[in-house]
């Protein structure tokens, strides 16, 4: 069996409003708050499901995108809110609550419309997802769909690191999960890595680039034996025009 590392990866960009899974006692808080009201306001949007697509750590990320008129709101906007059910149709499935909250200042503007992102991970399965948005002037926004995860063909012998109907909450780093087992010796391993954008034309790593960077590293530490691990962080954008930055730390 593996050995879990303590493992500390630091990557130099910001990580973006995330959704937290609710305990029982926040769960029914959130459900009361977020019921339906006598009187509230339809707020005027378009809600994007977002489909499943494997991650690089072998794992399904599903979501949203809360697409709400931009002239809605002015830079003192409180925010939104977005509480989100997720339940696996399977017979023993067990609903699953997830609160985000964004700001004006993390949220994307596409066009006229500011998109507000929710995202999380699933296991294999089918599952009904209610996905509801409150904004501080109480305007509502509701959307209801169905996510099916299964491999594809081309992926059918992939490890899955979730189980079945399992919901996860979404971040763009995953602490690695030291359950896999390994015949081979452990080893101690150290891991150059170019924290760069993947484009070329770009200098800035961008989340999205923290992503695949942190799914790589987090299946690699997942699926090697290990008894310590040693992790070099650089950048090669600057080379011929200024000296390399770099973070390196043993754990």
């Amino acid at each position: 069996m593996m050995r879990q590392p303590v493992i500390v990866l630091i990557l130099l960009v910001p990580l973006a409003s995330a959704q937290v899974v609710l305990d029982p006692a926040e769960s029914a808080r959130a459900r009361h708050d977020f019921e339906t009201r006598a009187g509230e306001e339809a707020l005027r949007c378009e809600v994007t499901a977002l489909g499943p697509i494997l991650n690089l750590a072998f794992r399904f990320q599903a979501g949203y995108l809360f697409h709400v008129p931009e002239s809605l709101y002015s830079d003192s906007t409180g925010g939104w809110t977005v509480f989100t059910a997720i339940t696996p149709e399977a017979a023993s499935g067990k609903t699953t609550y997830l609160l985000g909250r964004s700001q004006l200042s993390e949220i994307a503007r596409v066009g006229s419309s500011l998109e507000i992102q929710g995202d999380y991970f699933l296991g294999p399965g089918r599952y009904s997802v209610e996905s509801t948005l409150r904004d501080n002037r109480d305007g509502v926004c509701r959307k209801q769909w169905h996510v099916v995860v299964e491999p594809s063909h081309a992926n059918r012998d992939v490890p899955m690191a979730l189980p079945p109907n399992a919901v996860r909450q979404f971040s763009p780093i995953i602490w690695p999960d030291a359950q896999h087992p390994d015949r081979a010796a452990p080893i101690r391993l150290s891991v150059l890595l170019n924290a760069a954008a993947f484009s070329p034309r770009r200098v800035g790593i961008q989340e999205l680039d923290l992503e695949k960077i942190a799914g790589a590293f987090t299946a690699l530490i997942e699926h090697l034996p290990t008894t310590s691990v040693r992790v070099v962080v650089f950048s090669l954008a600057g080379c011929g025009k200024t000296p390399l930055v770099g973070r390196n730390g043993t754990y």
